[in-house]
């Protein structure tokens, strides 16, 4: 009885063993959806700029679908995905329709490492590292465009691997349309059509005479999709004012310091990848690493000394009102604003100078000179490969990275769109050692979770107070929406009435304390929630005293 016992549990455990080797992957996603659930559901807020995706999905829902004016992306993917959604559950739970295609993007975006034949355990840690990147997780709370885009371009991604490995039309069709759709959601999409177009251009050169129909249908399906975006769009006001410029190619600090911010960003959310490659035995023994190693140190050591300056990356751009505005990097790491900040997601959203917490200016020094040393090593990995110059996801980011340098303006997020393409590219570069993984992947990815723990729960706590209390003073004190200083949304919502002084507020809110005249503390809110590391963690509520 005891062996027939033993082998009972022994056949029990190789079952469960084998159903774990099998479904990791969608155990994995299951888990990180569940996760973040919690989280999307207490969603009762607008923010950024997702007014104009709300507004749009609505209008959509009513049969028109002209874009908003004020909107610069394409939108349509997302817009009409929201509308379907929101015809079922409602435009209140559109974050859910986000946090799906959040999930789905991690799935496909594994899916896509499998079949460049990288081994379970390194698609599951570079995947999370894509996943647990605060940029990715604060576009996954919400209605924002980034992850609608992701979603489609991982997925031209997947067919554009299925199409390496058989090479028929349907694959090719098949990526093609995923970068059509890709488009529909931002014009970024364009990027993706032409770098597949160049690659292979590179790739089948010396055998263009037997590759020439495919090269041909994939020259004439790009032309197609330029000649689209060019003629055929319906482009907005702000797609008219918010143009490519190639001014600022001529000022040698600018252009060396944003291709330097960009570098640091990607060397800072991926530093795993690097010690874990240079474990690989190759790479050890490559005497070209190690050249390129010491010439990009030495290159990068003159550039930074003498032509990085952050503080001298300044955007210009219309607003939605045709007001020129100025804003700039800051002038050290996180360099480009927007989302995410040394005090948490999205802090210039509200007036004031965020609470943050103990040890955060030495966090994020350490973090940057980590990042900043570590650039020579990733552009090493990048050039030391042949196979590389040819390779699509390297032609994608050059590409993209290119057209940022000539974007009226670049906000944090923007990068995510060049990350999975990156970590693709990087992913055979990786140690098989199963230990060495764990040991470098597994204290980052911490680290990554616990950020996000932080800065989600306090920037969702925000935000739902600031907006549930704004409701309440325009329905219960009669307060006029447009006389509450609140969120970017808020004041796009319900803009000043005109002939009112933009700063003649009867309610504002801001994080710390304020001797203006004529304004009064009316209430204090105190913002906690477990092993939160934040330092007196308030906002304020004031009233204007007549």
């Amino acid at each position: 009885m005891l062996f027939a016992s033993k082998s009972l549990s022994s056949l029990k455990n190789a079952k469960l063993k084998s159903f774990l080797n099998k479904y990791y992957l969608e155990i994995t996603a299951l888990l990180l959806f569940l996760l973040l659930l919690p989280l999307t559901l207490s969603i009762n807020f607008i923010q950024n700029d997702e007014h104009t995706r709300y507004l749009l999905v609505q209008q959509f829902l009513q049969g028109n679908f002209n874009l908003h004016p004020y909107i610069s992306t394409t939108f349509y993917t997302q817009g009409i995905l929201g509308m379907v959604f929101a015809a079922l559950f409602g435009t209140g739970r559109l974050p859910i329709l986000t946090l799906t295609l959040s999930v789905l993007t991690f799935y496909f975006f594994a899916k896509t490492l499998l079949l460049k034949n990288i081994q379970p355990l390194p698609t599951l840690l570079i995947s999370l590292l894509l996943f647990l990147n605060p940029l990715y997780i604060y576009s996954s709370l919400g209605f924002m465009t980034e992850i609608y885009f992701l979603f489609f371009m991982t997925l031209s991604f997947y067919y554009m691997e299925k199409f390496h490995q058989q090479s028929n039309l349907k694959n090719l069709l098949t990526l093609n349309l995923f970068i059509f759709i890709s488009y529909m959601a931002r014009q970024v999409g364009l990027i993706l059509s032409v770098a597949f177009l160049i690659s292979p251009l590179l790739k089948l050169a010396p055998k263009i005479k037997k590759n020439y129909k495919f090269l041909l249908s994939q020259f004439l399906l790009t032309f197609f999709l330029i000649i689209f975006h060019l003629f055929i769009f319906p482009q907005t006001e702000q797609m008219q004012v918010t143009q490519f410029s190639l001014t600022p190619l001529k000022d040698p600090i600018y252009t060396f310091s944003i291709i330097a911010v960009v570098l640091i960003y990607l060397t800072a959310f991926f530093l795993p990848v690097l010690p874990a490659s240079l474990f690989k035995k190759q790479l050890i023994k490559s005497k070209v690493f190690w050249v390129l190693t010491i010439a990009f140190a030495v290159l990068s050591l003159w550039f930074f000394r003498n032509h990085f300056d952050p503080l001298h990356i300044v955007f210009t751009y219309l607003n939605r009102n045709g007001n020129l505005v100025f804003f700039g990097a800051a002038g050290e790491f996180p360099y480009f604003k927007n989302i995410f900040g040394r005090e948490g997601f999205f802090v210039d959203d509200l007036a004031g100078s965020k609470y943050s917490f103990r040890g955060f200016f030495d966090l994020f020094k350490y973090w940057n000179l980590l990042a900043t040393i570590a650039v020579p090593f990733l552009l090493a990995l990048i050039f030391s490969k042949k196979k590389h110059f040819t390779n699509f996801y390297l032609i994608y980011a050059v590409l993209y990275g290119g057209a940022l340098l000539v974007f009226p303006k670049i906000y944090d997020r923007y990068l995510l769109y060049m990350f999975p393409a990156i970590l693709l590219l990087l992913a055979p570069l990786l140690s098989q050692n199963r230990r060495v993984l764990l040991l470098t992947f597994l204290p980052f990815l911490a680290f990554l979770f616990f950020l996000d723990y932080q800065y989600s729960l306090d920037f969702l706590q925000v935000q739902n107070y600031v907006w549930k209390k704004s409701e309440e003073l325009v329905l219960v004190e009669g307060v006029s929406s447009s006389d509450i200083k609140s969120g970017n949304s808020w004041q796009a919502l319900y803009p000043r009435e005109e002939g009112k002084d933009a700063n003649d507020w009867r309610y504002y809110f801001a994080y710390d304390m304020d001797n203006r005249c004529c304004f009064q503390v009316v209430e204090e809110k105190e913002f906690d929630f477990p092993f939160s590391l934040f330092i007196q963690p308030k906002l304020r509520l004031y009233k204007r005293v007549e």
